[in-house]
């Protein structure tokens, strides 16, 4: 598993929309969480099959908790995150998203 947090803009509808993006890459699938200024995004999908496979979910920044939503996330795919590995994105995510408040 390759964990990579980055910084970046998205072009959305003619604008600039930063956000930042924490993602896991596994053997099978790939997960995604990004925080916008106006909400969160988790999606995931499975790697040989991204456009047939991919579950994304957004709600506002005060109704997200990562744990919850990212464990929902990864069992619709049959798979799970050890709870020491999810400790570690979250607080790894906590972090980048303090850094990069919006």
């Amino acid at each position: 598993m390759n964990v990579k947090i980055s910084n970046q803009i998205g072009n959305y509808d003619g604008r600039a929309v930063p956000y930042v993006e924490l993602e896991v890459l596994g053997d099978k699938h790939t997960l995604s969480v990004r925080k916008y200024p106006k909400n969160v995004s988790v999606v995931m999908w499975k790697n040989s099959d991204k456009n047939g496979t991919k579950v994304s979910l957004k709600m506002p920044h005060d109704k997200f908790d990562f744990t919850t939503h990212v464990s929902d996330m990864v069992c619709n795919f049959s798979t799970e995150i050890e709870l020491d590995v999810m400790n570690i994105l979250e607080e790894k995510w906590d972090y980048a998203t303090k850094v990069n408040n919006f």
